[in-house]
């Protein structure tokens, strides 16, 4: 019969001295402080009992192991708190964890077994003790038992070895186990002590997870705590051109072009971030990439999860819209230019013909005349305003801080005469200083204001300037107390050509697109919406930074 405990370091660091002695009386373990006080050969009970304890105090307790009586004596220092009772609340940790802890002998015959390895797999302690460790395991992995017992005779520790069990029902389970020597009073190695987890949960949330992440349709990466990658899914394979095996283990930065490589290896750890950089094949090609990184705490600490996504088809639609706009605008603006020189021909003629003939003309002559000249003054206006589209799509931005008060104040001082004719009132709310490009800035709000004039069916026309502060931006407002606008229109009168008044209003249906593309130059945008009591309002932000271009 032997003595054994997956709590043997916690005895031997006890102060008191404990021996446990057979119902003969021969000592069948003793702790290190024993080892201490009576060599490598330990009294029996008898000797024990008469052994000069002077300065202790002996306490003797009965016991069973492994079925037989024993007796546990507890020699401890007169005066020292009481310990005598360690090795019972020892016992208790053990009897009620609720990981499975076993002890076997050296030829893997099961020796002890608490409740959490009942309940773990399915076995009572009097089915299992004395039996071999080896029932638990199918026949293929007690090549792997073995090995570990050959390990604890080397007098080496595993720890954390994942494997696979079989509960007493035939059901596999995947544990987690800690295997450690088991020593004697004499330091012999006598067994070992196992302490199993099951991790088959563990084990299907993380089959789920890859299951996932394999059909994911971006390459993802997963970085472990040691900062290099933990995990990879076949897109990654497909888009890098490594096999899993080249990449794991591997720090994350060998996905990447040297030159965007940081000295510290953070260029993946700015957790809860997206941005877009270069990406580096194995073959050394470099082609755009969008990066997302999430932060994923696991029991092995915090991971971050990346995901990748090859953009360069996306990048060569941007140059080609680029391109395309950029020859869209130099056609309108070249096409504006040319068109004004013929117009100013036709024009000059009709006049001439006017002055000349108009004597000779009847009434139905002078009004053909009239509607030549009212045809091209609507065709100059159009060009006009296809020109002024066209430079605001090629502006350039110098962001500036623009008082936005005393902008709006110049601006109201210039319209006067049109507000004062149509007798507008206009009312200037508190409005703040923002960055941008002042003259864009201006003729957005002269085009918002002049389109609320414009189209007010009001006796008492009144048009009110706003601001309030939104998350990172300005948002301005111009509001007015005229038709409104239907809300299946909303999205239309910023298109250009997109008239909803006919020709009853004069224009060309371009000032809200100039507005449009003006705010969005700035990195904003331009919506409409009701007015109280009646009207439209036109809403656009400013954002806090606007880059330069």
């Amino acid at each position: 019969m032997t003595v054994s405990t997956p709590l043997h370091g916690l005895l031997d660091a006890l102060p008191d001295a404990i021996l446990v002695l057979d119902e003969h009386g021969d000592v069948l373990f003793a702790n290190r402080r024993a080892g201490e006080l009576f060599g490598a050969s330990p009294p029996g009970l008898r000797e024990l009992q008469a052994v000069d304890r002077d300065g202790h105090e002996l306490r003797l307790s009965e016991a069973q192991l492994d079925g037989a009586p024993v007796v546990v004596a507890t020699l401890r220092e007169a005066g020292d708190p009481e310990s005598s009772e360690a090795l019972q609340r020892l016992a208790a940790v053990v009897r009620s964890s609720p990981d499975a802890i076993l002890t076997k002998d050296l030829n893997g015959t099961i020796t002890s077994w608490n409740q959490g390895a009942e309940h773990i797999y399915g076995y009572t302690a009097a089915e299992i003790i004395g039996r071999p460790v080896s029932m638990l395991m199918d026949s293929d992995r007690h090549a792997e038992n073995d090995r570990i017992l050959e390990r604890i005779r080397r007098g080496e520790v595993i720890e954390h070895f994942e494997t696979v069990r079989v509960r007493k029902d035939g059901r596999a389970l995947d544990v987690s186990i800690s295997v450690s020597p088991v020593r004697d009073a004499r330091g012999e190695i006598v067994g070992a002590a196992t302490v199993g987890r099951d991790i088959t949960e563990r084990r299907r949330a993380e089959q789920r997870f890859r299951s996932l992440l394999e059909s994911a349709p971006d390459a993802v990466v997963v970085i472990g705590p040691d900062g290099c990658i933990a995990l990879v899914n076949r897109q990654t394979e497909e888009l890098f051109g490594y096999t899993r095996e080249e990449l794991i283990g591997r720090p994350p930065g060998m996905l990447i072009p040297e030159r965007l490589r940081a000295p510290s290896g953070g260029y993946f750890s700015a957790a809860g971030s997206a941005f877009e950089m270069d990406g580096l094949r194995a073959d050394g090609g470099e082609f755009p990439i969008d990066v997302t990184l999430s932060p994923l705490s696991t029991d092995e600490g915090t991971m971050t999860y990346i995901a990748i996504r090859d953009i360069t088809d996306r990048r060569l639609m941007e140059d080609e819209l680029r391109r395309s706009n950029h020859d869209l605008e130099q056609f309108a603006y070249v096409a504006s230019h040319d068109l004004s020189e013929p117009l100013r021909v036709i024009s000059g003629f009709v006049e001439l013909l006017s002055r000349r003939y108009g004597s000779q003309l009847d009434e139905e002559g002078e009004r053909f005349i009239d509607f030549i000249l009212t045809g091209v003054e609507r065709m100059q206006a159009l060009i006009d305003d296809l020109l002024a589209y066209s430079r605001a799509g090629r502006a350039t931005l110098d962001p500036r801080e623009v008082d936005v008060a005393a902008l709006v104040e110049d601006l109201l001082r210039a319209l006067r005469p049109e507000l004062e004719a149509r007798g507008v009132d206009v009312q200037v709310g508190t409005l703040p200083s923002v960055r941008a490009e002042k003259s864009l800035l201006r003729q957005v709000i002269q085009n918002l204001i002049s389109n609320a004039v414009k189209f007010s069916d009001a006796a008492a026309p009144v048009v009110r300037v706003s601001s309030e502060r939104v998350p990172g931006a300005w948002c301005f407002a111009v509001a007015d107390n005229g038709p409104g606008v239907e809300p299946r229109y909303r999205e239309r009168i910023f298109e250009m050509f997109q008239r909803l008044h006919g020709r009853d209003v004069p224009g060309s249906g371009i000032g809200l697109a100039i507005v449009k593309r003006l705010v969005e130059r700035h990195g904003g945008r331009v919506w409409v919406s009701d007015a109280s009591p009646r009207g439209a309002t036109f809403n656009f932000t400013i954002p806090d930074r606007v880059a330069a271009s």
